[in-house]
């Protein structure tokens, strides 16, 4: 496989990451690895601490940041005193 027959893609059943080849249609893996931790430091390590606007290759743009959550950094804001993934209150 040369350098240039890889793609990094989202899995179209899954939220993994993958890279590797594609067949012609540009559909189906040829050869594939999950490299979603790989791939999820790299972001991390890219985009902590800040926030950046982007434009993806097909013209929308995004503001992409890292932010560490630190204890109690994760807690809803309705005053429940939940984590904001168990409040039902959540906006």
């Amino acid at each position: 496989m040369k350098i240039d027959e890889i793609r990094v893609a989202k899995g179209s059943l899954s939220d993994r990451i993958y890279a590797g080849k594609l067949a012609k249609n540009n559909i189906e893996w040829l050869q594939k690895k999950d490299i979603t931790n790989d791939f999820l430091s790299a972001v991390i390590e890219r985009f902590a601490g800040f926030t950046e606007k982007i434009t993806s290759s097909d013209g929308k743009t995004y503001r992409i940041s890292v932010r560490e959550i630190k204890l109690g950094d994760d807690l809803c804001h309705c005053g429940c005193g939940k984590q904001y993934e168990e409040c039902k209150k959540k906006k």
